[in-house]
């Protein structure tokens, strides 16, 4: 009796881890489909620092604000010195025509 009971006792056993076995791979499959879309997601955000990191290394050289803002101010410096010499030039040219 205790030989059927043990026999009965380890179908029930097995029959209960392959059940069991059933359920887990089951709620993995889902588990694999979002994992594959985790490691596509992954890649692009990699791609992506990549990009982003090339944009920020062209931005070093690239001048500033201030640097622009200097250029201004020495473009406007040269307007007026090169307006100056304009009238010297035309005083001058002037001179000359007239002259006997």
């Amino acid at each position: 009796m205790e030989a059927d009971y043990l026999v009965r006792l380890f179908t029930v056993v097995a029959v209960l881890l392959g059940i069991g076995n059933t359920v887990m791979v089951w709620l993995q499959r889902g588990n694999r489909v979002l994992t594959a879309r985790v490691d596509k997601q992954e890649t692009k955000l990699i791609e992506h620092d990549r990009r982003i990191q090339a944009v920020e290394d062209g931005m070093r050289h690239l001048p500033t604000k201030d640097d622009l803002n200097e250029i201004a101010s020495q473009v406007t410096r040269l307007e007026t010195e090169v307006s100056i010499m304009s009238r010297v030039v035309n005083r001058i040219d002037e001179f000359l025509r007239n002259r006997p």
